[in-house]
């Protein structure tokens, strides 16, 4: 599945566990745990479910 950040905020935080890669962008990714993740293109992520609620945001887009 790719999806595309247009400049915004995710709308919720997820707990859902996920394995992200970048595509395009350097968007942040929020963690509960006031952690942030800034990945770039081609590098990835994961988060266990239940582990820490998650959300990204970009203000110039991205695609991931």
């Amino acid at each position: 599945m790719v999806k595309n950040m247009s400049g915004d905020e995710a709308e919720h935080w997820c707990q859902k566990g996920r394995i992200v890669l970048w595509l395009e962008g350097r968007p942040e990714t929020h963690l509960s745990k006031d952690d942030r993740v800034t990945p770039g293109p081609g590098e990835s992520y994961q988060v266990a479910d239940g582990a820490s609620s998650h959300k990204s945001v970009s203000t110039t887009g991205a695609k991931l």
